[in-house]
């Protein structure tokens, strides 16, 4: 189909869940192309690995800038995320 990531394989990749995603999607904040058919009655997505790149190193960034305590299971998923 098209090249890049689906939407689960990314909330796979951060450890949270499609929604998150979508709506990381929907706010602009990761960039997503969209893929589907001419007629079709859902959008398909994909993230280029650049885009998901930018995303993470936009998150690394932010978090040595802004040190803020998480809670700790966020602070879980973000470590196996490889965020922290």
């Amino acid at each position: 189909m098209g090249t890049g990531m689906t939407i689960n394989q990314a909330a796979t990749r951060l450890g949270t869940s499609p929604t998150h995603i979508r709506r990381l999607v929907r706010t602009g904040d990761l960039r997503a192309v969209d893929v589907s058919r001419k007629n079709a009655k859902r959008r398909t997505l994909r993230i280029l690995p650049e885009a998901f790149d930018q995303f993470i190193e936009s998150r690394s960034n932010r978090q040595q800038t802004e040190p803020k305590a998480l809670p700790p299971g966020l602070r879980a998923k973000m470590e196996r995320a490889g965020l922290l």
